[in-house]
């Protein structure tokens, strides 16, 4: 249904599902990133009148932080990862 691209890396798809509504993509904290790309898979669209959130964890931390949205109208977007431990 998703997937992900960091910069210099290959594309992470599919995503592991967590329940019928969540998904999550483990990527590796090396090398260093600092923007990630989540998009819909093609043929993927989501439930009329519907959107995705995208959250991310950035260990150690254990709290999630919310970093927007895709929908049909909008099936990818760039989002930028602050990070202190990514420098």
């Amino acid at each position: 249904m998703f997937g992900a691209i960091v910069a210099g890396r290959p594309v992470l798809a599919p995503a592991t599902t967590i329940s019928p509504t969540q998904y999550a993509f483990t990527i590796p904290a090396s090398p260093p990133f600092h923007h990630i790309v989540i998009f819909l898979l093609p043929g993927t669209t989501l439930p009329a009148d519907s959107a995705a959130t995208v959250w991310i964890q950035l260990p150690p931390s254990t709290e999630f932080k919310l970093l927007g949205g895709i929908a049909n109208e909008k099936q990818s977007a760039v989002f930028k990862v602050n990070n202190a431990g990514n420098a």
